[in-house]
């Protein structure tokens, strides 16, 4: 007989979880220019932390849309979200970020 996993129920409450307004001031006194981009976003992309952590700059793609991003490590499926109210934030960075010069960031 094969005995799949136990089912654990989650948990994790609704009243358990960051409000907009609590992420908002974590952005807002984050130590650096890239903690701040990395809260917003993952709120954004609504993702898991490994799939907001693994993006590369690369990940980002300009279009006529504004910011897609290619979640390619994701746990379940490949997928390509566009940017909507952390888009400002993520600009900002990759006009900053060190690597914005080499090709990564590119246009789609």
């Amino acid at each position: 007989m094969i005995k799949g996993k136990e089912v654990k129920d989650n948990e994790l409450k609704r009243e358990d979880l960051l409000a907009v307004d609590e992420v908002l001031k974590l952005v807002s006194v984050a130590m650096n220019k890239r903690d701040p981009v990395l809260i917003i976003c993952h709120l954004d992309l609504a993702c898991r932390p490994e799939e907001v952590l693994t993006l590369t700059v690369g990940d980002f793609v300009r279009d006529a849309l504004g910011i897609r991003v290619e979640i390619r490590r994701s746990k379940t499926f490949r997928r390509l979200p566009h940017l909507s109210f952390s888009l400002p934030y993520v600009s900002c960075w990759l006009n900053i970020h060190p690597l914005k010069d080499e090709q990564m960031y590119r246009c789609g």
